[in-house]
């Protein structure tokens, strides 16, 4: 989530790291949105029959909750589109033409060769 983030921060400047499903680094922005459109659910819905809960007016709580949820949609729409052009595994313009690419790094994961190794049972007992 830490490279992610640089990444965003850095405008594409950093490296983008390599992952195979979805960015780490939204999981805790999509409960943070979830939560809120819960919170602006509940106080639309409670709005017009008590704009008034303990201290706190419900359409300032409202109209503050769908700013929340706008700067976050917009922050997702800009790190789609940048990371789409700077990264190099075409994940969102999967979503339009259904053909995705994955970068495999094939030095990372070789192991050395070994030798098959055989006995014959006639090398037992000498």
């Amino acid at each position: 989530m830490r490279a992610s983030l640089l990444f965003y921060l850095s405008l594409g400047r950093a490296p983008l790291p390599n992952w195979y499903a979805h960015n780490p680094l939204w999981k805790p922005f999509y409960l943070l949105l979830f939560l809120l459109l819960a919170l602006l659910l509940i106080s639309g819905w409670l709005m017009p029959d008590t704009p008034l809960l303990g201290r706190l007016y419900l359409p300032d709580a409202h109209a503050w909750l769908a700013d929340a949820v706008w700067v976050l949609v917009i922050a997702h729409l800009f790190s789609v589109v940048l990371q789409d052009i700077k990264g190099n595994t075409t994940d969102i313009s999967a979503m339009l033409n259904g053909h995705r690419h994955f970068t495999i790094d094939k030095t990372a994961g070789t192991k050395p060769q070994v030798e098959p190794v055989s006995i014959k049972l006639d090398d037992f007992g000498k």
